[in-house]
């Protein structure tokens, strides 16, 4: 029995799966593989080398879909977000937040509200936010096979150090789900289940709304309960390499079980998003900036801290690409201002306050500096 390993999708900068595997006397253990990468030192050297080189960042949809359903529930979760340092402001599923922060959030409400709560979000989120967001991406997939190919595409602009895979083998498919680093980080595995879970809605498309995988793998040591109940009948493995589903491999070929969702879109618009490979340092630091602005501009010091870095790091970093952190900032700002310019529905104060200025007066001297015209003009020229 002949395993190949089939990436999805090879960007620079990752590191790609291989496998190693002999004969299996049973199919039912297929899954007996050992996927990893090409050793355990290279997989901690390109970890280290993918998160210096940008700060890994998340899309605030995820964030928003736990907290909804949390909501949904009854349960507080301003306190929790406070504690993880998320901004409270910010609604915009676009915007991106650091993704160690993100994972904080996750763990703290893990341990107070359900060992399961990655899979309980991940499911409240494909039925009420992603539905009609991240699944609209892939609406023009003809099959199965290329749906997974654009979702690994997709998931490069959802959490830029995550990684998915595809290992075949005769006629069974491994979609592997994998994060860039430790897996004892604090909400690594509450992320992961819900990973899958948004994976499972992905193949639910093509397979069927009711369909259940025989066979879930997950790196956490332990399986909870309620995710048993959520997949009955499914053999949900601990202690893998990497979280992922088994599906038969004749499912690639299947075109979608049901018409893609239509109406208002759910923070997945036809905003284009950026994708890991091509963010460097500074690019995916403003990504972050940009989200806290509206609670006023952020010192070094406290951005440096957002992202898990020390003030000097970051000044260092910004250096090599010739950046300040003022010119940043301005940067930032200029590029938000310039969009929220372009709708002329928008006042000049909601853009202050976005851009973290307390005063429209201090917005236009500000953009009249980088520009050399005042916003008024500007969106006249531009946006007429």
């Amino acid at each position: 029995m002949a395993w190949s390993s089939q990436p999805l999708l090879y960007l620079k900068g990752w590191v790609l799966y291989d496998v190693r595997c002999g004969a299996l006397r049973n199919t039912r253990f297929i899954s007996d593989l050992f996927i990893a990468l090409a050793s355990k030192r290279e997989t901690r050297l390109a970890t280290r080398k993918a998160i210096k080189t940008t700060v890994p960042v998340m899309r605030m949809a995820h964030p928003l879909a736990f907290t909804g359903f949390l909501r949904s529930i009854g349960a507080p979760v301003d306190s929790s977000f406070r504690r993880a340092r998320l901004p409270l402001l910010c609604e915009d599923p676009n915007s991106y937040v650091p993704v160690h922060r993100v994972w904080s959030f996750f763990d703290d409400m893990t341990a107070r509200e359900s060992e399961a709560l990655g899979w309980e979000a991940g499911r409240w989120a494909h039925e009420n936010m992603l539905e009609q967001g991240l699944m609209r991406r892939l609406e023009t997939a003809p099959t199965l096979g290329r749906a997974l190919q654009d979702f690994a595409v997709l998931a490069t602009a959802e959490n830029t150090h995550i990684r998915l895979g595809m290992t075949t083998c005769d006629k069974d498919v491994l979609f592997w789900v994998h994060n860039a680093f430790d897996a004892d980080t604090p909400g690594y595995h509450v992320a992961q289940s819900y990973s899958l879970e948004v994976m499972l809605a992905v193949l639910r498309h093509f397979v069927g709304a009711s369909w259940i995988p025989e066979e879930v793998g997950i790196e956490a040591l332990s399986v909870p309960e309620r995710a048993r109940a959520m997949l009955p009948g499914t053999w949900i493995r601990a202690g893998q390499k990497v979280g992922y589903i088994r599906f038969p491999r004749v499912f690639l070929s299947l075109p979608p079980d049901r018409k893609w969702p239509s109406g208002p879109d759910a923070g997945n618009d036809e905003t284009t998003l950026p994708i890991a490979a091509s963010l460097n340092f500074s690019e995916s630091l403003g990504l972050v900036l940009e989200t806290y602005l509206s609670e006023g501009c952020p010192s070094a010091e406290k951005v440096a801290a957002l992202v898990g870095t020390s003030s000097r790091t970051l000044k260092r970093r910004l250096e090599r690409e010739g950046l300040s952190y003022s010119d940043l900032v301005d940067r930032v700002r200029y590029n938000l201002a310039r969009r929220m310019l372009q709708d002329s529905d928008v006042k000049m104060i909601e853009i202050s306050y976005a851009l973290g200025y307390s005063d429209p007066s201090h917005f236009a001297r500000g953009f009249r500096r980088m520009t050399g015209v005042s916003p008024s003009d500007y969106r006249h020229e531009r946006c007429g």
